[in-house]
């Protein structure tokens, strides 16, 4: 046939365009296409103020602990109106100080000397937390989040507070807005994914290049910690695409600062790496350390020693079990988040040196990573971390990926358009027939290349041609199998004679 060659060159260009496309998916730039991810947000995203009031209310009326005859739910709004209510169901509405106090001698009339529990909306205390700082005095406060409840301490002075949600034992949520702490709660929730963690030591004259996957030893099977040269860092990230990289130094403005095993102390870019590892899609967490001295040995995230549940704890870690066992119950750590976006999210973990209201407790899970933890980083003194994080959003896209290079709005619309064609399939295919007619098989000298043409021109079909033409076959089959329907019922006995 006389435009084989036009068709040809056709599919090819639809090929070629399409993988082309797929390489400049950045992170950035799948956010942007990925506009399912923002729909989905918009879904999950957290209950209003007084919608967790209201929660908190139910969940507090099915309690049957003793703890509940001393808890109220409670809500601030913004005209600074108190809404309570205790586990009985009744509710009181408070305009003042002086009502608010009759307001829990109402609905809490047989605490005696015990000291009540107020769990508050994340509102009240994100937007109004001047209000609640008073009654932090005689009350313990809490959050009311979804169907949780977190502890919180409340440091600083009646004009300023600052809240902390305690998540685990030595580690504390700064709350300072609704998305950020929704943001840290799906950070700190993240499953800890030991062969995903490659910890690196930067030494001058080191490797200029990393492996994309974790060097194990032969004799323990542990995996070895990652020498690179500091000059090569920022290249080097590449290697590590979707893992998380740990580096032990000091961050002073934007300068992070190493002290090798050998020679005067490095300084790198800190944009400038936090950039490459956005780049790479790489989780980047920095153990903040005064002296900046690199670890040395393996990494002992994978080590395996006579302690009975260990494997198991690790295999069931989170991020907040790592973070609580960097953190003591002298030095707690308070995590803040800060410039948040649709692809990474920046971290940063402080010990906290101040007296708080919340009780310490130590953890299963924390105890088995002390040790884990201390071998990371080399035994290194450290006061803190600092991340850059691929954000929850950017890693809910990731997990509903099936092919792991295709952003997912793009396959899901690749495989509905599909769908959508099947519907307009025998009108699309008799549009096909006229793009590339079928094979003669006096064309071909032998069957084989007749059976290969074939399968190729219906493979071109199915994978390009079907979802392309399924915004115009399928209304247009819709409309012919409408009017097989109606115009039969439509006729006359006249007209059918």
């Amino acid at each position: 046939m006389t435009n084989r060659p036009l068709l040809l060159a056709l599919v090819a260009w639809l090929c070629l365009t399409a993988v082309a496309i797929v390489p400049a998916a950045t992170p950035a730039t799948a956010a942007e296409l990925n506009r399912l991810d923002w729909l989905w947000s918009q879904n999950n995203a957290p209950a209003s103020g007084i919608e967790q009031f209201q929660r908190t209310a139910q969940r507090l009326a099915r309690m049957t602990s003793a703890s509940a005859g001393t808890t109220l739910a409670a809500h601030v709004s913004p005209e600074g109106h108190w809404s309570l209510a205790n586990m009985a169901g009744e509710a009181f509405t408070a305009a003042n100080d002086a009502e608010l106090k009759r307001g829990f001698e109402i609905l809490l009339p047989d605490i005696g000397a015990r000291r009540a529990t107020v769990i508050l909306s994340g509102d009240s205390l994100f937007d109004r937390g001047k209000l609640v700082a008073p009654i932090s005095k005689t009350a313990d406060l809490a959050l009311g989040w979804d169907d949780e409840t977190f502890k919180v301490a409340l440091t600083g002075g009646p004009s300023t507070p600052r809240y902390l949600a305690e998540l685990k034992p030595n580690l504390l949520i700064e709350l300072s807005s609704a998305a950020g702490f929704a943001e840290a709660l799906g950070q700190l929730r993240r499953p800890l994914e030991r062969q995903a963690i490659r910890v690196l030591r930067l030494e001058p004259g080191g490797p200029r290049t990393l492996s994309t996957s974790p060097r194990l030893d032969r004799s323990s099977g542990r995996a070895e910690i990652d020498t690179i040269d500091p000059a090569f860092l920022t290249v080097a990230l590449a290697s590590l695409r979707r893992q998380t990289a740990v580096i032990v130094g000091r961050v002073d403005g934007d300068a992070l600062n190493l002290r090798p095993a050998t020679g005067p102390d490095r300084s790198l870019s800190w944009q400038a790496v936090q950039d490459a590892a956005r780049s790479a899609d790489v989780d980047l967490l920095v153990l903040k350390s005064p002296s900046a001295q690199q670890p040395g040995g393996r990494n002992w995230l994978w080590q395996r020693v006579e302690v009975k549940g260990l494997e198991t704890a690790l295999d069931h870690a989170t991020l907040a079990d790592f973070f609580d066992a960097l953190g003591s119950p002298t030095n707690r750590l308070v995590m803040s988040i800060s410039s948040p976006s649709t692809t990474r999210t920046a971290l940063d973990l402080q010990q906290l040196r101040e007296a708080t209201t919340v009780a310490s407790a130590t953890t299963k899970i924390g105890n088995v990573l002390s040790g884990v933890v201390a071998g990371l980083a080399g035994n290194v003194v450290h006061e803190g971390a600092v991340a850059n994080f691929r954000s929850t959003s950017r890693q809910r896209e990731l997990e509903r990926r099936l092919v792991p290079f295709i952003p997912s709005a793009a396959q899901w619309l690749y495989i509905g358009l599909c769908l959508l064609g099947l519907l307009g399939l025998p009108l699309s295919w008799r549009w096909w027939n006229r793009v590339w007619p079928a094979e003669q098989p006096a064309e071909y000298p032998k069957a084989a290349g007749l059976w290969a043409a074939r399968a190729i021109r219906s493979l071109a079909y199915a994978a390009l041609f079907l979802p392309a033409a399924a915004l115009a076959s399928a209304p247009l089959m819709l409309v012919d199998i409408a009017k097989r329907w109606i115009m039969p019922a439509t006729r006359t006995p006249s007209s059918k004679a």
